[in-house]
């Protein structure tokens, strides 16, 4: 009991300490840390001629608002200081600090964010990885953007049974290349360095898809994120652009312990249509099912000649900055013989997976709410597995306090696909459970941050809590 009062008390301790740090003004920081966005003066329709951009939230690029501006040529906005730093002070970077555009040259209207003087040149933390990337490459008139996203920690943990443990830790570093091969078209690659369970560094190829886009349509073709949710296309390894130091237990990687499958290889498409005060965007896809187990990607051969579908309908701007959206996928998972899935030889599995969500990420107040349903049906039984989560946060000048809440049901038996060997059960083996997070955000630059977490796993099994303390420094370049 010890152990997870003095892991409580340091939290707080640091967490008040932090608090009082001296706030910056938005003229020279990225405004919402941790991808909390800027509130008005988003369009709430794509531009005229949006550039081509990658999995974005549902798919939809060209409405996806507020990345930074492309070549400021502005002042700071009404009511900031314009005074010239000592001359030995360090100047501090913005997502300002661009090179100036080609004469004659305009950033698309997607990305400017016009705050409440209309100034458009006012820095903002990207929205997600990918506005992050296209700003990146319209800034510098460049045929391609090289972005990077890294991590480290050290954690604590004292968990209810077993012994305390303590150790440094190596999170993903994730590089992203975007290229202009046309005027419609756009290609993407992502490449994440992981370190594994067993101390090896592991490499990944995470996306490589050519997208063809038009003001109101898209076209995506090859590996890509899947269109589930808000969270896996908004982030995915992008760690420094979300509040949590981790991604939520759902929607971690096949062979992390996640229950979903985050990754696609299939074409998909979609439509974006103006409605009332905002966008609507209709899309699906289809690509290859699972493999054997959660780990098994099918990047060249697929298990079956049925392939699995996705639908999601999103609406964006029923309330400023507010996208709410819901989805769904299904696929038929082939059979396997007693040596791969003794727990349920030769059946095939049908799987359905729906899932609903809300996200709202102003300058200050970050809110996101997703919640999935997946469905295992097979010889006559269905085992059912439910995941929510609630992430909430909100900026003080460099801090942003936040917690997150989420919780796991596993009902109808041991589910064989994600334990195939009876009695053995896996990393993504669901557990009735429900884990609370309080941590602090403190943006130490416009590209840095650190973050303190505290959280406390309940699992259903055992009248106990897990504690654990993790410090983490994240970036984005």
């Amino acid at each position: 009991m010890r152990t997870p009062l003095l892991l409580a008390v340091g939290a707080v301790a640091v967490s008040a300490s932090l608090a009082g740090a001296q706030p910056i003004s938005s003229s020279t920081v990225a405004g919402a840390p941790a991808g909390q966005q800027p509130g008005a003066g988003q369009p709430a329709a794509p531009p005229a001629q949006p550039a081509a951009q990658p999995d974005t939230p549902t798919g939809q690029p060209a409405a996806t608002p507020a990345a930074p501006p492309a070549a400021p040529t502005a002042g700071p906005p009404a009511g900031q200081p314009t005074a010239s730093p000592p001359a030995s002070a360090e100047p501090v970077q913005s997502f300002g600090d661009e090179p100036a555009a080609p004469a004659g040259h305009t950033a698309p209207d997607s990305y400017a964010d016009p705050d409440a003087d209309g100034d458009p040149t006012s820095d903002h933390t990207p929205q997600d990885i990918q506005t992050f990337a296209d700003a990146t490459l319209d800034a510098r008139r460049l045929r391609f953007a090289l972005n990077a996203f890294g991590d480290a920690s050290f954690l604590g943990r004292a968990p209810s049974e077993g012994e305390d443990t303590a150790t440094f830790t190596l999170g993903t570093l994730a590089l992203l290349i975007n290229g202009q091969l046309g005027e419609s078209l756009l290609g993407t690659a992502e490449v994440a360095f992981d370190a594994n369970r067993d101390n090896q560094q592991a490499v990944k190829l995470e996306r490589l898809s050519v997208r063809w886009q038009r003001p109101r349509y898209f076209l995506v073709g090859g590996r890509t994120h899947t269109d589930l949710g808000y969270w896996n296309t908004a982030f995915h390894h992008g760690a420094w652009l979300h509040l949590p130091i981790r991604r939520p237990r759902a929607l971690r990687g096949e062979t992390s312990g996640g229950i979903l499958p985050i990754h696609w290889i299939g074409v998909e498409g979609g439509v974006m249509l103006p409605t009332g005060p905002g966008t609507l965007t209709v899309g699906g896809g289809v690509g290859n099912g699972r493999g054997h187990d959660e780990g098994d990607i099918r990047l060249n051969n697929d298990s079956n000649r049925f392939k699995a579908v996705r639908v999601k309908v999103e609406y964006l701007g029923l309330l400023p900055d507010l996208r709410v959206g819901v989805g769904g996928l299904y696929d038929r998972i082939a059979p396997e013989d007693a040596a791969v899935r003794p727990a349920l030889p030769d059946e095939r599995i049908d799987e359905y997976i729906g899932n609903a969500y809300s996200a709202y990420r102003g300058a200050e107040l970050t809110l996101i709410a997703e919640a999935y349903g997946i469905w295992h049906r097979a010889n006559g039984d269905t085992f059912t597995t439910t995941d929510g989560f609630v992430v909430a946060g909100y900026r003080f000048g460099r801090v942003t306090p936040y917690v997150q809440v989420e919780r796991v049901d596993a009902r109808g038996g041991v589910d064989p696909f994600y334990t195939p060997m009876p009695d053995t059960p896996t990393p993504s083996t669901p557990v009735d459970q429900t884990e609370v997070l309080v941590g602090t955000r403190f943006d130490t630059s416009v590209w840095s941050a650190l973050k303190l977490e505290y959280s406390a796993l309940r699992l259903d099994t055992r009248d106990a809590i897990d504690h654990s303390l993790m410090l983490n420094w994240s970036f984005g370049i």
